[in-house]
């Protein structure tokens, strides 16, 4: 009778994991290669890694907590590139939790952006975000996330990446709202076996 294989188990407890890296590949600054970030990927002991548009969207499977792999993802890009690249790494689930609990549903989606914050900011930390005039820019922060209405577009707003990593003492990057629902659309294919 054949032996049960034990390898398989392992396996079951990975979740599809996304990689949100923070700018690269803008402006002729930052640049690392998708494939070479696919390949960094690989070597770490990912699985089933894909990358998505160049801004640093990334893919995999992996049973390690999302903590010890931003870390690591980071630490191998730096040592690589010679930069540093504030990476933030969630769940699929989460990340989908995140657009169902869009304040604004109703508006254009060019209007909005997801900030993705690298660790859950306390309600004190919320509170104290000073009032600044940002005309008909709004943002409502929600667990990690930081929502964005900018009707004038992000370019614009003094809502940026500083004023909330300098207010919640943690990184944060940003993704379009179209880009968002890219990588729920991609995170929920089935894969390919």
């Amino acid at each position: 009778m054949p032996r049960e294989r034990k390898t398989a188990e392992p396996d079951m407890n990975k979740a599809t994991r996304i990689a949100l890296l923070r700018g690269i590949n803008v402006g002729g600054k930052n640049i690392l290669p998708m494939a070479r970030l696919r390949e960094m990927a690989i070597s770490l002991g990912y699985k089933s890694v894909q990358t998505y548009i160049q801004s640093g969207n990334l893919f995999f499977e992996s049973s390690r907590s999302a903590t010890k792999l931003a870390s690591e993802l980071a630490l191998a890009i730096e040592s690589e590139f010679n930069f540093s690249v504030p990476t933030i790494v969630l769940t699929g689930p989460k990340l989908t939790d995140a657009v169902e609990k869009n304040p604004w549903p109703n508006v254009a989606i060019k209007a909005l952006h997801l900030g993705v914050l690298s660790q859950k900011p306390t309600q004190k930390q919320i509170s104290a975000i000073p009032n600044i005039d940002s005309g008909d820019d709004q943002w409502h922060c929600d667990g990690r996330f930081v929502y964005f209405y900018c009707p004038n577009g992000l370019a614009r707003t003094k809502l940026t990446n500083t004023f909330f990593e300098r207010h919640l003492s943690c990184k944060m990057t940003v993704r379009n709202w179209k880009t968002t629902q890219k990588l729920i659309e991609l995170i929920s294919k089935p894969k390919e076996q």
